[in-house]
């Protein structure tokens, strides 16, 4: 009721509400993205200071345009803080019917007493409205640009499983971290440049690691609202999925369907709520399904990152290497082996693109 009185009495003073509510909004979101993962760095608020002087200028510039001399010099000025005690509208008629608005309005500053109430008269209604639907646009279109893409909403499991994984990702051996900076610094600079990431993660067979890492790739995209992030995976040849792989991944939440074929099955991946599925299955690294240039190679064994010298179109390679769970098949600790597999990627994951949101 408030908001619409003001829209009606001042779409000026509306404006300034609306840029109030969405500032509010983003830097809340910056906030919680920044305490939820131990990342709180002045740095990471660039873009909301940007957004909110993009905003304020466009406030002051309507200022200008719609208000006399000493009202301008109050509600521009940095040293006052204004407070709008009234506003009244009336309307006078004519002999000839013609109507004009006259709005008084009374400010006061907490600071400065020595300017008096300014009286101030509003230009034509079809050049004030022309001006604010422009603000609001630009406003909206500045502000929302520069928002982080709201948290997608995973499975309670998975989201667990995520939230479980977090503290690891912060407490990675140092080796770790360079070859992951390297690959965060790819995602960042393509970002950048505005280039969609494309990586794809290679091993022997695309059964087990490739896979896992595949999956968690996209995941950790998307949990830090990284758009434009395409994650793929191959082999030097192509076997099949390996389904003692496919629990693990199951047991960390993932919802995962078969299609049947029992050769090559390919499984429709659920990541989250209202985002497309991702078909995985067994393929080689050069399948035509995968990125054929400007792309990241994530080499993750050393069988493969030895026998294949030079992947072809891979604008970087990146040695990040696993050991194979398979070792563990058929033995007491096979389940226990794939599910530390799989949450090794996973937190390695979250921090990759942790430091690629940077």
């Amino acid at each position: 009721m408030v908001g619409d009185a003001a829209a009606f009495v001042d779409p000026l003073f509306s404006t300034g509400v609306l840029l109030a509510i969405n500032g509010a909004k983003f830097a809340a979101e910056h906030a919680d993205a920044a305490l939820t993962d131990g990342n709180f760095a002045a740095e990471r608020f660039a873009g909301y200071q940007a957004a909110c002087v993009a905003g304020m200028d466009i406030f002051r510039t309507l200022i200008a345009e719609l208000y006399t001399e000493n009202l301008r010099k109050i509600l521009m000025s940095s040293a006052v803080n204004p407070t709008i005690c009234s506003v009244s509208v009336s309307v006078q008629g004519s002999a000839a019917g013609a109507r004009r608005r006259r709005r008084n309005v009374h400010v006061e500053s907490r600071r400065d007493e020595s300017v008096e109430p300014a009286t101030c008269k509003a230009p034509i209604m079809t050049r004030l409205v022309r001006l604010v639907i422009v603000a609001l646009v630009l406003c909206l279109f500045t502000v929302e640009s520069q928002a982080t893409p709201s948290r997608p909403v995973f499975g309670p499991r998975l989201q667990s499983t995520i939230d479980a994984l977090l503290p690891a990702s912060r407490s990675l051996p140092d080796d770790r971290k360079a070859e992951l900076k390297k690959l965060a610094t790819y995602v960042r600079d393509a970002r950048a440049a505005g280039r969609p990431v494309k990586l794809l993660f290679i091993c022997t067979h695309n059964s087990r690691r490739s896979q896992m890492a595949q999956l968690w790739a996209a995941v950790a995209a998307a949990y830090y609202g990284l758009d434009a992030i395409h994650t793929f995976s191959g082999g030097m040849e192509a076997t099949a999925f390996n389904p003692r792989a496919v629990a693990a991944l199951q047991r960390a939440g993932f919802d995962m369907a078969s299609s049947g074929d029992t050769t090559n099955p390919h499984y429709r991946v659920t990541l989250a709520a209202h985002q497309t599925p991702l078909e995985l299955y067994s393929k080689k690294y050069s399948d035509a399904v995968n990125p054929q240039s400007d792309f990241a190679a994530v080499m993750t064994c050393a069988h493969a990152d030895q026998s294949c010298p030079l992947v072809a179109g891979a604008s970087l390679r990146v040695a990040l290497h696993y050991d194979d769970p398979k070792d563990a098949d058929g033995t007491a600790s096979e389940a226990a082996t794939y599910d530390a597999r799989a949450r090794q990627i996973g937190s390695e994951m979250m921090y990759l693109f942790s430091e690629a949101r940077r």
